[in-house]
């Protein structure tokens, strides 16, 4: 499976910058086994005014990061 993080995008600066976990299999083939992955982007410059938002299919976690928008 390919895990990328995508970044959402906003007008104003939010809270909790919105980043979401979007997983895509090479095919479309379904699997019904889950394997632990780490993907990583860089902050800089899309950072909440308090943090990101981690934003996955089941949950979300949020995380303060200093030196965000504001």
């Amino acid at each position: 499976m390919d895990v990328r993080l995508s970044p959402m995008i906003y007008i104003d600066c939010p809270e909790y910058w919105g980043i979401e976990v979007e997983g895509s299999l090479p095919g479309g083939f379904c699997m019904t086994a889950m394997k632990p992955f780490t993907v990583t982007i860089p902050l800089a410059g899309i950072t909440g005014s308090k943090g990101i938002e981690v934003i996955g299919n089941d949950k979300t976690e949020k995380h303060s990061v200093a030196g965000g928008c504001g």
